[in-house]
């Protein structure tokens, strides 16, 4: 499976040739393998609608988050250009706090650029004399703070997982802008993969202070906004309809319908912790085996 475009393309190519199937799990992905003749099956991450949902998590308890605040949570990896977004974010706040009464930023993960985004947060704490950013570190499950917040700003997987929770998304990945996710950007959203895999521009502190003051201006608004957006990931990307595509391609494989005829698999997985992608092929081999 290629779940991007960073991989050294040589032997990216000649693992791909080897294999009796290729999956991309988005459109920018796939389009990047084929003009270097990849030829990949397009099935994007799935997600299981009964686990994200609103009300399915207790919510998240952050020290000094008055409980009439209006939550942004900045949900990734803080690491490459994700962690430069997120520096982008908290620079933003500073005029948005003028704009939007009693916003708090709430920022969920770890990564090698940790240590700048904590330096920063720090010295903005400092200047407004309280702490509005809170950085909880890396969280194994993340409802609770998809629970607590009213905007979410992620991308991939995050943004479905957000959305499939009812919450409002603000699409910035690796590779750049998207914007507010609603009914009429959905496309666009997904043929971006919500900014890591493609985007609409380069993101800057002007112009997400620009986003957030709009989407933040009518909470009422964000609400109807995440229960759409619940109602197209349902559509869109359950993990059962992901499911039943993956189990096809090994069907196809094993009645000799791959690129290959496959005599051996050696399967390498993390088992017995509840990963959902590993768990999920581990059995799928052992039942068509």
């Amino acid at each position: 499976t290629l779940h991007g475009t960073y991989y050294p393309k040589d032997e990216a190519i000649k693992v791909a040739q080897l294999c009796s199937a290729v999956i991309s799990v988005s459109k920018p992905v796939q389009l990047f393998w084929q003009k270097r003749g990849v030829k990949t099956t397009l099935i994007s991450n799935g997600i299981d609608m009964e686990e994200f949902q609103s009300g399915s998590a207790s919510r998240a308890d952050v020290p000094s988050l008055p409980p009439d605040a209006t939550v942004v949570t900045y949900v990734s990896r803080l690491a490459w250009q994700k962690a430069t977004v997120c520096n982008m974010v908290l620079r933003a706040t500073k005029t948005l706090r003028n704009e939007i009464p009693n916003l708090h930023i709430v920022v969920v993960g770890s990564g090698a650029q940790a240590i700048h985004v904590h330096e920063l947060a720090k010295v903005l704490n400092k200047a407004a004399a309280q702490p509005y950013i809170h950085i909880v570190g890396e969280q194994t499950d993340v409802r609770p703070y998809y629970a607590i917040s009213d905007l979410v700003i992620g991308t991939g997987r995050v943004a479905l997982e957000a959305m499939a929770c009812g919450k409002p998304v603000l699409a910035i990945g690796n590779h750049g802008y998207v914007g507010l996710v609603e009914p009429s950007s959905y496309e666009l959203a997904w043929d971006c993969y919500f900014g890591d895999h493609s985007s609409v521009q380069k993101p800057s502190p002007p112009l997400i202070d620009s986003a957030l003051r709009q989407a933040c201006s009518d909470r009422s608004q964000l609400k109807e906004i995440g229960g759409q957006g619940r109602a197209w990931v349902q559509k869109q990307f359950p993990i059962t309809q992901k499911c039943a595509s993956l189990l096809t391609i090994y069907a196809q494989i094993k009645n000799g319908g791959g690129a290959t005829s496959m005599k051996k698999i050696l399967y390498v997985g993390w088992l017995g912790f509840n990963n959902l992608g590993d768990e999920l092929m581990w059995h799928a081999f052992y039942n068509l085996s």
